[in-house]
């Protein structure tokens, strides 16, 4: 499926079990230079031109990074696109606790990330890493400017 918003092709694309159950969709911004995923994964050898194209086209930097088999670490980067990085801060935080006390995350986890000045890392389910990045993207993009 696709559409189109303020001038921009999305599409969205689903992934589905073998039962066809939706497992997850992803969606990608249509730039002139092509499909731009709305986040890299940080072990990946194009991140530094996946940073440099969010950069250009000041759109959220978002990495997804393994920290054991079952979690992830989400990073994301606005400080060259937005003057709110305070509160943009304590939004993600607020909603990364509420998502932690909703899914049971255990502290060992959880505790490495509470004394970042900005909150811009935190650690979801492994299963949920992509659907939650995507939605970052456009939470960030939404709440930036």
């Amino acid at each position: 499926m696709e559409e189109k918003i303020d001038g921009v092709t999305i599409h969205y694309m689903a992934k589905f079990d073998k039962a066809g159950k939706i497992t997850h969709v992803t969606d990608y911004k249509f730039k002139k230079e092509g499909f731009m995923n709305k986040f890299i994964y940080k072990n990946v050898s194009d991140i530094t031109s996946h940073w440099e194209l969010c950069n250009q086209n000041k759109y959220p930097f978002i990495t997804i990074n393994n920290i054991d088999r079952n979690f992830n670490e989400i990073f994301f980067d606005i400080t060259n696109i937005s003057n709110k990085l305070e509160e943009v801060s304590n939004s993600i935080k607020e909603i990364s606790s509420c998502y932690n006390k909703f899914f049971l995350i255990p502290d060992y986890i959880t505790e490495r990330y509470e004394s970042q000045y900005y909150y811009f890392e935190f650690p979801v389910i492994n299963t949920h890493s992509e659907l939650i990045a995507n939605q970052l993207f456009d939470y960030l993009l939404d709440n930036i400017s």
